[in-house]
């Protein structure tokens, strides 16, 4: 694999790790609306319960 490939690749990944990362706090955002918990919200979508508390955190701060 050429440096060119590979910087490439390396771009898509990056892209395809943004794009979900995206979703995943629209999804948040929207299960919290309709007033789902923070552990409920992990299990439906199969994300940490971490990754669904920071998501909630960084959430509040910027409506905040």
């Amino acid at each position: 694999m050429t440096t060119a490939e590979h910087l490439i690749n390396e771009g898509i990944e990056k892209g395809v790790e943004q794009g979900i990362a995206q979703a995943n706090e629209r999804h948040v955002k929207g299960l919290l609306k309709l007033g789902m918990d923070a552990s409920t919200i992990s299990a439906a979508l199969e994300l940490p319960l971490s990754v669904v508390n920071d998501i909630i955190a960084r959430s509040e701060l910027n409506e905040g």
